[in-house]
């Protein structure tokens, strides 16, 4: 199992978006998630120090579907 953050409910979703059908791209401090039909991603925070990251991460992911 790939760890994508340190915050289980974004390594839920990162996950849940793979199987999907999206792409993971390693970057050098974050992470990328790129949907299947476009060129914009949603970076992926590896260490998130706000209480509200898993929700504000989730809503970023919904505005590119």
């Amino acid at each position: 199992m790939t760890h994508y953050s340190s915050d289980k409910d974004i390594n839920k979703l990162v996950r849940d978006k793979i199987r999907q059908g999206w792409f993971w791209e390693k970057g050098r401090k974050h992470g990328k998630l790129l949907p299947p039909t476009g060129t914009t991603y949603v970076t992926v925070p590896g260490s998130p120090s706000d209480h509200r990251a898993s929700r504000n991460f989730a809503k970023e992911v919904q505005r590119l579907v």
